[in-house]
């Protein structure tokens, strides 16, 4: 149980505000970059509302877009309202095959587990192009553990 399942749907104008909307800087660069890469799908690991749907949307640009969040109260509040799935998943165990989607997208989530190193090779796994992270925070566990550069390749 995490502080998301605990406490998203009593505190959903909190979690607005810290995910913010499809035009946060950080989220119109990763689309772009995506755009211009001519990627057709993407992953969203910690989809949470899903305000990155919308930002494709708003850009008018066609991509076969996926959300997984491991909050189960988050997923129920997008399936209903939303025209594409969203699958309920933790970052570390991730139900899609080797290579299924272009690009994996993590915004502001590795910060928020104990470790980052499984959700990292998870999201290289079912990438088949690339894996784009926004951090939130600088991580503070492990620094010297990870072999960032094995992750990217």
């Amino acid at each position: 149980m995490t502080w998301w399942d605990e406490n998203a749907i009593n505190q959903l104008k909190t979690l607005e505000g810290w995910i913010g909307n499809h035009t946060a800087p950080s989220k119109v660069e990763a689309r772009r970059h995506v755009a211009q890469s001519g990627y057709k799908s993407i992953l969203d690991v910690g989809c949470g509302l899903c305000s990155e749907y919308a930002g494709y949307k708003a850009d008018g640009y066609e991509i076969e877009w996926r959300g997984v969040d491991s909050c189960a109260d988050l997923v129920n509040l997008t399936i209903p309202r939303m025209p594409f799935k969203v699958t309920k998943a933790d970052a570390e165990l991730l139900p899609f095959p080797d290579k299924f989607f272009d690009v994996v997208y993590i915004r502001h989530v590795l910060e928020h587990l104990k470790s980052c190193q499984a959700a990292i090779r998870e999201a290289v796994r079912v990438a088949h192009k690339e894996v784009l992270i926004v951090w939130f925070l600088r991580p503070t566990y492990e620094k010297a553990s990870i072999n960032y550069d094995a992750a990217t390749t």
